[in-house]
This record gives structure tokens, sequence and C-alpha cells, in this order.
């Protein structure tokens, strides 16, 4: 997505993630955008902006992709699977709920776009979110973000989901 965004004209200005590699991958093909590997649970939004050297002011757009494998259905299978198998230590096998303790950094993504108020957001995810929980997780982004849009006086609230929700 970002290299999507740099060709539509934007530039890249810090990338969060915990995961060392990736964000190593990440810098060598984004050699100018300030990496922070960190927990974004743990992250908080002034320390973001301070170590980017930027200011809310400065973010017209924000990208997230919270992580996807309790959300898609083969890595809802497969964790439930490790789950039954003793491999993966959760509460519930089902992988219709799996309770992958992953499946709520979306509420990170949310409070983030909301402390950096940027004009846009990017939620990536994959289809199953939709049908995770039996859509639970999408009806509450949704909620969230149309709170937020009505308590700031915006005029309206986009969303796009695929027509069969």
């Amino acid at each position: 997505m970002s290299l999507g965004f740099e060709m539509a004209g934007f530039k890249p200005i810090v990338a969060v993630d915990i995961d060392r590699k990736g964000m190593e991958t990440y810098a060598a093909n984004f050699p100018e955008t300030q990496i922070i590997i960190a927990d974004i649970r743990k992250l908080e939004t002034k320390d973001l902006l301070k170590r980017a050297g930027i200011s809310c002011g400065d973010i017209d757009v924000v990208i997230g992709g919270p992580p996807c494998q309790g959300f898609s259905v083969a890595g809802r299978v497969k964790i439930a699977s490790l789950a039954r198998s003793g491999v993966w230590k959760l509460k519930n096998h089902n992988p219709r709920y799996v309770d992958d303790p992953r499946n709520n950094l979306y509420l990170d993504f949310i409070r983030t776009v909301k402390e950096l108020k940027p004009s846009v957001f990017v939620l990536e995810n994959v289809h199953g979110m939709l049908s995770y929980m039996d859509g639970k997780v999408v009806r509450d982004i949704i909620r969230k973000f149309a709170r937020a849009a009505r308590l700031k006086r915006k005029q309206h609230l986009l969303v796009f989901i695929p027509q069969n929700f």
C-alpha cells in the first residue's frame, strides 16, 4: 500500500510495526521513511509524532493493516488447529470465534487515527474480517469512526465494504 500511495504522490513519513524483519524490509524499500519498531498498543501517539519529527497537521493519510491471521478463514482454521494440539495457547478453539489477541489491534488503529486527525485513513484487512464473530468487528469499526466523525461535526463518513456483507 505504501508503494501505491507513493506512486500517487504521497510521501511515507513514518512506519510502525512490531516485526523487526518486516520493518528492515520496509526500510530497504522506503529508506527516507522513519521506522519505528514497537508494539502499537504501547506506543503513545505523541511519542510516534516526536520520533517521526512531525505534528498532527503534517499528516494527510494514515494507512493501517491490523494483522490478518486471526481474521482470515485459513488463518483461523490454522490457529484453532494449533490451539487444539497445544502449540498455541487460546481459550477458544472455534475457528469462527478464535480468540487471537492480535484481533484487537484494530482498536489501536482507531485510537491512533483519532489522535493523529488525518484528512483520510485507510484500514486494510482480509475478507474474513467481515465474517469474524458474525461481523462484530467491522460493525464496531464503523460505529467508532462514525461516532468520532459526528463529534467533530464532519459532514460525512464513507465506508466501503463488499456487497455481500
